[in-house]
């Protein structure tokens, strides 16, 4: 498996972590690796992450592998019985997008939403 651009590997991998809500040695310790070695290749210092890590980050984070190597596609693979697997619904993704910009404004008027659903009140 080759990686196309480093540098665009390197905010894939760090987009993969900060999803995750992992700190770089938590996330390297679920893919048994070095916090170093993440540092390395978000930081687009390592010239190639092995085929070991692409494949224990695909499985720990169930992250597309065609999305992991060249950005094409969907990050995340959910199962589906019915066709193997499916990738993420553009509402999902765009839910994680709302997340990762960190634009309060938007993430309340999802939680209200949110809110409608969740009488209980188990949404934080």
């Amino acid at each position: 498996m080759s990686i196309k651009n480093l540098t665009e590997f390197s905010s894939r991998i760090k987009l993969v972590r900060e999803c995750s809500g992992l700190t770089r040695e938590a996330f390297a310790k679920k893919v048994n690796v070095s916090g170093a070695y993440i540092g390395q290749l978000e930081s687009g210092k390592k010239e190639k992450p092995s085929t070991l890590f692409l494949g224990s980050v695909e499985k720990t984070f169930n992250i597309n592998p065609v999305w992991l190597e060249s950005g094409d596609g969907d990050m995340n693979i959910v199962s589906d019985p019915a066709q193997g697997y499916s990738v993420l619904s553009d509402l999902e993704e765009a839910l994680l997008r709302i997340i990762k910009e960190g634009d309060e404004a938007k993430l309340a008027a999802v939680k209200a939403v949110l809110t409608t659903f969740d009488p209980g009140g188990k949404t934080k």
